[in-house]
């Protein structure tokens, strides 16, 4: 059995596209941030599923010109998981720098209008989980650390990019004769 060599263009293009939608999801998290949007707001997150869905489809679409119109389920798949992964780790290492160097009181300051969020839905919450996972979910608010805060913010865009990739790859297939 003779397997296929990858595109060289595959890679090429994912990083470059992941590039650029992660440098525009640091642009937004920056807008929202010195603007006053709250953290985990609505709009930031609809805003990171943009981005991510974006810079995950333009690669695609690029490459299926590039290659003569023809695009197989792997290719998005592969160009997908690229894009996706280069633009979460891009965002998560300047999520990073700038909640450890640039603003150290972010996270205590995201954690507290979470708690006060958490603490305002407090009957819904109750009612929805129970009381154990409430108090559990309250807890857990006063011992985030950075670590667990970057992890999130990076496992959201790839947990985005994972359920976008396929949507994407299937619309763009081409049938095979």
């Amino acid at each position: 059995m003779k397997l296929k060599k990858i595109n060289p263009l595959i890679p090429q293009i994912s990083v470059r596209f992941g590039a650029v939608g992660g440098v525009l999801a640091i642009v937004a998290f920056l807008v929202f941030h010195f603007i006053g949007l709250p953290p985990g707001s609505l709009l930031s997150f609809i805003a990171t599923i943009l981005v991510v869905g974006m810079f995950m489809f333009l690669p695609m679409k690029g490459f299926k010109s590039h290659n003569n119109g023809e695009f197989r389920f792997y290719h998005g798949m592969t160009i997908g998981f690229i894009s996706y992964l280069s633009i979460a780790t891009i965002f998560s290492l300047f999520y990073l720098l700038f909640i450890t160097v640039i603003e150290p009181d972010y996270l205590i300051d995201k954690m507290e209008f979470l708690k006060e969020n958490l603490i305002e839905q407090k009957e819904q919450k109750i009612e929805e989980f129970g009381p154990e996972v409430y108090e559990r979910q309250l807890k857990g608010m006063d011992s985030t650390s950075v670590s667990a805060d970057v992890l999130s913010e990076f496992a959201k865009r790839l947990f985005i990019g994972l359920f976008i990739a396929p949507v994407f790859s299937i619309i763009l297939r081409t049938r095979q004769a």
